[in-house]
């Protein structure tokens, strides 16, 4: 189990949460092409975030030793390879397990949950609040959500900070030893460097990967502000696919602005086609380029 966490957790951190476009102007007849790319650069980015940040938290689930019967108030530590981070869990019901009427908060201080990766780095509080915790024998379940006060991650490329809610089922199948996360957000936003504020809405992520190969998938739609870019609804036409902490092989995914909308086409050779289309004027182009050339 611990690799296929780690494996998630490089693949969660092979595109850098790191923006290199410029302005978007409101009236063009036509983006230019670094600006296209701006745009699913940071759609794409977005999802790396949301993903990364319900992991973390997802193992913390995973980690914490069953509530003891002589205590409903204790402090844990954490296991991170550097650092630490305090957990208070409150058994308000006395279940002695995780149930709907619990609470878990844990306070990161430096914590770096994995050794070699580029100094990565989790600090700062979040708090869980649980709905549902299933056991059975073929698969665990726990339902719940998380707020996050400002969680601040150090990354190899750039810090950033997370701050809102995220509602999140986290399921282990033992049957074919797949971990699956599902996501839903209505208000969460990431701060990148301290200027660049992202807000997203409306947000669903489902993302899987099984143990035996590391074949991943995930789904993501939603909705996206940046204060340079502007406003964008996206949706997933197909499955985003791959293995390990590769970027994905195969996947289809739609970017509607209010002046145009992108389908971007990923390929086995690693090739990326972006057809762009303008409503407005009924102008229609298309690009080839290259995950390294998307930034990532």
């Amino acid at each position: 189990m611990q690799t296929i966490k780690r494996t998630i957790h490089l693949l969660l951190f092979l595109l850098p949460l790191l923006w290199q476009g410029c302005r978007v102007v409101s009236d063009h007849s036509a983006y230019t092409r670094s600006e296209l790319f701006s745009i699913v650069h940071t759609v794409l980015d977005s999802q790396h975030a949301l993903s990364y940040a319900a992991l973390i938290t997802s193992e913390g689930v995973d980690s914490l030793p069953t509530p003891s019967r002589t205590r409903t108030l204790y402090t844990e530590t954490y296991l991170c390879q550097q650092g630490d981070a305090g957990i208070l869990f409150y058994d308000n019901d006395r279940s002695f397990d995780f149930s709907p009427s619990d609470r878990m908060e844990i306070d990161y201080h430096r914590c770096r949950p994995y050794q070699g990766e580029n100094g990565d780095a989790i600090d700062g509080p979040l708090m869980i609040e649980y709905n549902q915790n299933l056991k059975q024998s073929e698969y665990r379940r726990v339902d719940y959500s998380i707020t996050y006060k400002h969680l601040r991650l150090q990354t190899g490329r750039g810090d950033w900070e997370i701050e809102g809610n995220v509602g999140v089922r986290y399921t282990l199948s033992y049957i074919d030893d797949t971990m699956r996360l599902s996501l839903n957000s209505n208000r969460l936003s990431l701060v990148r460097d301290g200027i660049a504020h992202i807000r997203l809405s409306n947000t669903e992520l489902d993302f899987s990967m099984r143990a035996k190969d590391l074949f991943y998938r995930y789904r993501y739609d939603g909705t996206i502000h940046d204060p340079l870019l502007g406003n964008f609804g996206f949706d997933t036409l197909e499955s985003f696919e791959g293995y390990g902490s590769h970027n994905p092989l195969r996947g289809k995914m739609r970017i509607i602005g209010e002046n145009l909308t992108i389908l971007l086409y990923l390929h086995n050779s690693g090739a990326i086609d972006l057809d762009v289309a303008y409503p407005q004027t009924d102008e229609r182009r298309a690009y080839e380029t290259d995950w390294r050339e998307l930034g990532f």
